[in-house]
């Protein structure tokens, strides 16, 4: 794990200044830690492996990663909070409404539940 983060970092690294957890090497991180949680769903489906004990690292590091980029945001714009209020909740409250619309009108007009295989129960 250290090796991968020393790579982000030395890749990212300029002639001037230097910041360990910039923007660039954040979001490669998050690249890497959404990777691994992928792989550890995909285990989780097909059996286990040396993946099926990575999501949970994946998802501690990619909270990090966001959580920290959240700090840095919100130290550096101080109407920060109320862009989200103003911007953000709005599109998550749509998307949250047309997929609750969605997934009604498939539960109660196909009336089926499918798993994984796409077999009804």
């Amino acid at each position: 794990m250290y090796a991968i983060y020393y790579g982000c970092c030395c890749r990212y690294k300029k002639a001037s200044v230097w910041h360990v957890l910039s923007v660039e090497t954040t979001d490669y991180l998050k690249g890497i830690f959404a990777t691994m949680i992928l792989f550890h769903h995909i285990t989780q489906v097909t059996g286990g492996s040396i993946f099926l004990n990575m999501g949970y690292l994946g998802v501690s590091g990619f909270l990090f990663c966001s959580g920290y980029g959240l700090f840095c945001s919100y130290n550096a714009q101080k109407d920060y909070v109320y862009k989200i209020i103003y911007r953000k909740i709005p599109e998550i409250l749509l998307i949250s409404f047309i997929t609750i619309v969605y997934s009604a009108m498939y539960f109660n007009f196909l009336g089926g539940y499918y798993c994984l295989s796409l077999q009804k129960y």
